[in-house]
């Protein structure tokens, strides 16, 4: 047996090579097209080459890393020319809960970009579990602990819009729940259309649970990263968003349902307030919980996002 690892070994690292290799082929050829966008930035054809193979280095990456594949980014390209958007889903689950979203928008004739967060393993689960009596195991939380970090989540939110930014300036960003807060953002930072918030996650429910967990992070922040990492990493970044942005200038159209057991209706009235642009509209549902993508609101939803996009 001892004679197998170094094979075993070098047929790891053979791999690694490969996997580095085709990525850097993509990564050159993503980079010579935009290099020619630039000089033709007319074609369709080119642009809608660009994010096909965009999104297929992304795909490549997530089935490396043996991500479902109904839980891996989606990309819906139309044959013409077309509006884009960008599908940012929440912080406790996948692209999955977009997709239907996403079919909505495309049949309405738009391209459509449903993009994975890289939260890891603790992404399915944790943070929504809030919303129910049963809470998930310290140790199943510690055991996934790895790979939450809000600045990657922008970091990765950043390079796709960028990309999407490259195929067409009419792209806007939707967001659900955590996705509305990594939308708010990128709205800060780059000329995107407009933003559709649902569900946006700036300010939690206060709950005794939610309460604790608060004190938690003030005194001793270490620990708390440790014992709930998804938790950790988005009221971090719900609290830098309260605090850094004063102003939209896009317009929005934000939804939230008043019995969201998971985030107040405080962050739908502060965007309302921090809203400049008269375009932008705000939904109040009486019922339809957290997850209004996935709900009995869903119809709505969908249209009153169709809807926004076409009239903006």
């Amino acid at each position: 047996m001892r004679s197998l690892r170094p094979c075993l070994f070098r047929a790891e690292a053979g791999k690694v090579t490969i996997v580095r290799n085709t990525l850097s082929n993509i990564n050159q050829t993503i980079w010579e097209l935009k290099k020619k966008i630039q000089k033709t930035p007319k074609s369709l054809n080119l642009r809608k080459e660009l994010v096909k193979l965009f999104h297929e280095s992304v795909v490549y990456i997530e089935r490396k890393n043996s991500v479902p594949e109904q839980d891996r980014s989606f990309l819906m390209l139309q044959e013409r020319e077309s509006l884009c958007c960008l599908l940012i889903h929440g912080g406790g689950g996948t692209p999955y809960e977009m997709r239907q979203l996403g079919e909505h928008l495309f049949e309405h004739g738009y391209t459509v970009y449903g993009i994975r967060l890289p939260l890891g393993a603790a992404s399915r689960e944790t943070y929504r579990s809030s919303s129910s009596k049963s809470s998930i195991p310290w140790k199943k939380r510690l055991n996934n602990s790895a790979t939450c970090s809000w600045s990657s989540c922008l970091s990765t939110s950043e390079i796709t819009l960028e990309i999407l930014l490259d195929y067409t300036e009419s792209t806007y960003l939707i967001g659900f729940s955590f996705g509305g807060t990594i939308a708010i953002n990128l709205m800060q930072r780059y000329p995107v259309k407009s933003g559709v918030l649902i569900s946006p996650a700036l300010v939690s429910t206060p709950t005794a649970r939610t309460i604790a967990f608060q004190a938690i992070r003030r005194i001793a922040p270490p620990v708390a990263r440790r014992l709930a990492p998804l938790e950790d990493t988005m009221l971090d970044l719900m609290e830098r968003t309260r605090a850094n942005v004063v102003s939209i200038e896009q317009p929005l159209l934000v939804m939230q349902a008043k019995n969201d057991p998971v985030l107040s209706m405080k962050g739908f009235e502060m965007l309302r307030i921090r809203t400049r642009n008269p375009r932008s509209v705000f939904v109040e549902f009486e019922r339809g919980g957290h997850v209004l993508v996935t709900s009995e609101n869903a119809p709505e939803v969908f249209n009153r996002c169709s809807d926004f996009i076409k009239e903006v």
